[in-house]
């Protein structure tokens, strides 16, 4: 077989959602680049918004005429899954979508959203990845909390399908009074009986975590950590690079949509050893690989205390572009790689 006609004719799928507004969901600036270096490598990429109704009509980016031709999408070779809707990835069409691929034998990657709290429980199995996560415990009534607060003066509550610093609160206790801290309003001297009020929606999910606050080093008063891209390329896993992201002033949480603000290396006065990061980091992806399947992009968020101790923050699926423009562009040639050569 003719190795270069075998890539020239590559099919790559990136799976999104239609949206009303617009053509399609998600980072289009990335996904034209991604497009663009597909072609370079003789593939051809296509965007193929998925619903109910469509499962075959998807576009592809015309250079010459600037625009996105709607075009019937050929079998892939490879399905780039960016879906961006946790409950609708559950549904039937689109789980017969991915059906439909195992059964051809088509690789993809991104199978699912994670869910926080199975990742938690995942983490309390491994011996080694256990110690680098925070105290963490599930949140079932007001009186688990109570006591966890007992415990923990400060204390984050994570959703189990909280995103992008959606879906965390945190909270203080003084002696008998507590402060709770949302991303839009802060509550301050409230007495338990009135902070439980305030979460008894939350706490009626039973699907949020609580999780110990730590001291990390902070920049001008406000914490900073760090954010992984891991590829998984010709079988092993990658760093693709590590941002940093610093906290609003007043802030507690560092994603960029509330606010967060990215660092240099140069401007932090602990830094992480990158030895110490891909040994995590391919603890976490061979943890993941064994209970999930297609997985060869993650990211996960960090932080290191003063005695430098490695504290995992989150682990996430189907990661977004990186604002620093050396790892984005370093991803899209790893997965460029991986779409041409695996597929």
């Amino acid at each position: 077989m003719n190795i270069s006609l075998y890539r020239r004719n590559k099919n790559v799928i990136i799976l999104v959602a239609p949206k009303e507004d617009t053509l399609f969901t998600g980072e289009i600036e990335y996904y034209m680049k991604l497009l663009y270096a597909i072609q370079k490598k003789g593939g051809t990429g296509y965007i193929l918004p998925i619903s109910k109704s469509n499962q075959s009509f998807g576009f592809q980016w015309n250079e010459e005429a600037n625009y996105w031709m709607k075009v019937k999408c050929p079998k892939p070779s490879f399905v780039y899954n960016r879906y961006p809707y946790r409950r609708k990835e559950k549904e039937e069409f689109f789980q017969s979508y991915l059906s439909w691929l195992n059964k051809e034998g088509i690789p993809y990657f991104n199978h699912c959203f994670f869910n926080k709290v199975s990742i938690w429980k995942l983490v309390l199995q491994h011996q080694q990845l256990k110690i680098h996560f925070p105290q963490t415990d599930l949140l079932r009534t007001k009186k688990d909390l109570h006591s966890f607060l007992e415990a923990c003066p400060t204390t984050f509550l994570k959703e189990s399908s909280g995103s992008q610093g959606h879906g965390i609160w945190k909270i203080e206790r003084h002696a008998n009074k507590y402060t709770l801290y949302s991303q839009e309003k802060t509550f301050s001297s409230l007495s338990y009986a009135k902070l439980a009020n305030l979460l008894k929606p939350i706490i009626q999910k039973e699907n949020t975590l609580m999780q110990k606050g730590l001291t990390f080093p902070k920049i001008d008063d406000n914490p900073y950590d760090y954010r992984v891209l891991m590829l998984y390329c010709e079988n092993e896993w990658h760093v693709v690079g590590i941002g940093i992201r610093h906290a609003a002033h007043g802030g507690f949480t560092t994603h960029v949509p509330q606010g967060g603000q990215m660092l240099s290396m140069d401007d932090i006065t602990v830094r992480p050893q990158l030895k110490q990061v891909l040994h995590v980091g391919n603890l976490i992806g061979t943890m993941l690989q064994e209970e999930y399947i297609h997985i060869k992009e993650f990211s996960f968020d960090f932080a290191l205390d003063y005695s430098h101790h490695f504290w995992i923050l989150d682990i996430n699926s189907k990661p977004m572009s990186f604002d620093e423009q050396k790892i984005q562009k370093r991803r899209i040639i790893l997965l460029t790689k991986i779409f041409m050569e695996e597929g």
